[in-house]
Parts: C-alpha cells; structure tokens; sequence
C-alpha cells in the first residue's frame, strides 16, 4: 500500500505529466523546444542523469518521449492527418521496431531489450510522430533554423569553456574530470554536427533579412573554426560535403559576400589542417593527431564485418535480430560489445532489409517537401545531406530526428505536386454560331 508521501508524489508526477502533454498538443513549437533542450541538458550535464527511479532509472528524453508520443496520439485522434508516403514509411518502420522490441523482451527481458531499442530508436521514433503530427497553425521549418542557432551557440560556449579549462585535446586522449577518465573534446559528435549545420543554414540566409548574407556568414565564419578545433573527422566531412553543395547550388548573384567569406574561413581551416600534419607543438600536434589516427576507423571496419555476419538466414537479413541481443563479437582475440558505429548497419541489424529500405525511403519523402531551389528549401537540403554522411560512423542523433519530423510535416513543395489539368469544356448542343 502507498504511503501518504508516495501518493502525493505520484499525484504530483501525474499532473505534471498531463500538464506537459497538454502543452505539447496545443503547441508544436514549445513541444519540439523542450524536447531539444532536453538533448542539450544531457550535453551539457556530459551523460545521461536520472530525473526519477521508478525501479528503473528514467531520463528527461525517457519522460518527454513519452509525453511527445501521448500528444501524438492525441493531435491524430483529434484531427487526423493526411497520410502521405513519408507517413507510411514512418508506420512500417514503427512497427518493424515494436515487433523487434516485443520479441526481445520475450527472449532476453524487458529491461535488457528496452535499453538497447530505447536511444537510438524509440527516441528517435517519438520524436519523429511528436514532429510530424504535432498541431500547428503555420510550417516550422522557420523554428529549425532559430532552434539550430541557439543550440550551436550553447554548445560552442560549452566547448570555450571547457577549452578555458582543460585545454584542446586531440580526438584519442582523456581528461581527468571528477575523478573519471572522459574523452578530451567537450562536446560529441552530435553536437558537433548541429554546429556544422547551423553554419550552413546561417550561409543560406533563409529569412533573407534586409541586412543581407554578410551578418549571417559572419556568424557561420565563427561556428566553422570550432566544428574544426573539436576534431570529429565524420563531422569535417559531412561540413565539406554541406558546404561544398551549398558553394554549387546558392543563388550566384546573393551569396558572393558570403561565398568568399566561407572560401576564405575553409581555406584557412584546411591550411590549418595542412600545418598541423607537419607541426609537433601545442595545438597542431593535437590536430595532427586527430586527422592521422586511423585505429578507430579500423576498429569499426573489422567490428561490422563481424556484426553483418551474425545474420543467419532470410528472416533474420528481412526483419534483424530482436533487440537485447546484444552486439558481441570476437575481435583481436577479445570479446567486445558495443554498438554498431553505423546507423545503417544499425538498422541492417536490429529491424533488417525492410526496415533500412522505410527509414530510406522516409528520407527521400522528407527531401521531396522540398525544394533546394529556394534558400529555405536548400538549407534543409544540405542539412539532411549533412545527416546521411554522418550516420556512416554513428547512430541518429536526437536532433535530427526532429529535423526529420519537422520536414515531414511540411507541404509539398510547389515542384513536388502534379497540376491538375484542366477539364474541356462540353459543347453545348444547338449553341449559336
């Protein structure tokens, strides 16, 4: 029985949950902000840090994701949507990873299976409908822009101060902080691409303010150099491939300030990169570091060739393996477990062939709400383009979830939807000449 205390703690959580779930429903925007500050939070808190121990440690994305797929529920029942293909795509990929994770609870458990599905997809998962379904009054592909900004900055600050602190390591050394080793680069990879993309977003000047493309690319100027100095080398490569479609696709007469301030701040970066590699002091040694170490891209190689070959069978290489499986495998005469630093292979893994061809087939109908040939339109673009090459190495950050959400709630684009043709007009019998 329920102590007094315990039942107003519970009554508390309730309200509290309803009130949240309330709020999401009558707005989007507030919704997908808290659901992005709460990612930021675990950035910033460096880890995951338990808000609530229900016999089980749950997490602010655990609560909001929740909440977010309630709200769902309910914006659908209340007013229901349109389905589109992007839709249905979304519906076979859900149910491909509820499948999963029920099997995997029956074989293996509900906390081993719940943990492994909960991050990289029933997040990710609850953040897409939550976005895609959410009500809204006007599209919110204007909130992506604003929203990416304010999360670059907060975590560029963050990466400063952790810099004032502790210096800049290279991508392959640790700190010590609070007495446990962590990883001498102050924000992840994630975080990291946010920053990348927000620089390219601010480069196409969607809102086309009347102080022109120099104030934006002044500010991406200044986001470029740290996605550099935080040496994640997928990140650089998704940054070139962002930056260089937006150096072929913007509009040539506009974007020449801007153009030659981005050429000036990547040839500086790339000159920097250049020097490093011949340098051993200080700065550059750790740069040097970073750009040359290829154990972990080896490690990764051997590590998915022997995740792939755990497929056995046609059902298995369909539909995966059930989640709480878990990722062991013999690697350098040792067993490891880790996960998979591909979100393809990912997907190859835990919901199979069909599952990988709906979450790419979900991408090419967020691309077709659409267009690059608007700056809006192309910033989203590249920002996908952005995410694709950075699933290579890992799994679907939170944020680009609702970046995928937020796109597949959008109109079609005006190149996208077939006109309707007109009908003849019907001759009229005994009509005058």
């Amino acid at each position: 029985m329920l102590s007094a205390q315990d039942a107003l703690l519970a009554a508390a959580a309730l309200t509290t949950a309803v009130a949240v779930v309330l709020l999401f429903v009558r707005s989007a925007a507030i919704g997908v902000c808290a659901m992005a500050g709460g990612q930021a939070w675990l950035v910033l808190a460096r880890g995951q840090v338990p808000v609530l121990g229900a016999g089980i440690s749950l997490y602010p994305l655990d609560l909001l994701t929740v909440c977010a797929g309630i709200a769902a529920v309910v914006s659908v029942v209340r007013r229901p949507i349109r389905p589109t293909p992007g839709h249905a795509a979304l519906a076979v990929l859900g149910l491909l990873v509820a499948v999963s994770v029920v099997t995997g609870m029956a074989a293996y458990g509900v906390e081993q299976a719940g943990n492994d599905a909960r991050v990289y997809f029933l997040h990710a998962l609850g953040a897409v409908c939550y976005t895609a379904t959410a009500r809204s009054g006007k599209p919110l592909d204007g909130l992506v822009v604003r929203l990416w900004t304010v999360l670059a900055c907060v975590y560029c600050l963050a990466a400063v101060f952790w810099w004032s602190r502790l210096g800049i390591g290279s991508n392959s050394t640790s700190v010590l902080v609070d007495g446990r080793m962590v990883n001498s680069r102050p924000v992840d990879a994630a975080s990291a691409l946010v920053i990348a993309q927000a620089a390219v977003m601010l480069l196409c000047n969607p809102f086309g303010s009347s102080g022109g493309r120099l104030p934006a690319g002044l500010l991406a100027g200044l986001l470029l150099p740290v996605v550099v100095l935080l040496q994640h080398r997928t990140v650089w490569a998704a940054a070139i491939v962002m930056v260089a479609g937006w150096l072929l696709f913007r509009p040539v007469r506009s974007g020449r300030r801007a153009a030659g301030l981005t050429l000036a701040v990547l040839l500086a970066a790339t000159a920097l990169l250049v020097f490093s590699l011949s340098s051993d002091t200080g700065l550059t040694r750790n740069l040097a570091s970073s750009a040359s170490n290829e154990d972990t891209l080896e490690w990764r190689i051997d590590s998915s060739h022997l995740l792939v070959g755990r497929l056995n069978g046609v059902h298995e290489w369909l539909f995966g393996l059930p989640f709480g499986s878990g990722f062991d495998r013999l690697l350098y005469g040792h067993v490891v477990e880790s996960q998979p630093h591909n979100f393809y292979l990912h997907l190859l893994l835990r919901v199979g062939l069909a599952g990988l061809c709906a979450a790419v087939w979900l991408v090419l109908s967020v691309l077709r709400r659409t267009t690059p040939r608007a700056p809006m339109g192309l910033a989203m673009w590249l920002s996908v383009t952005g995410m694709a090459c950075f699933c290579l190495a890992y799994a679907m950050p939170f944020e680009q979830s609702l970046l995928i959400g937020l796109l597949l709630r959008q109109p079609a684009a005006p190149g996208t939807v077939r006109p309707a043709v007109p009908a003849e007009p019907s001759l009229r019998l005994g009509a005058a000449a």
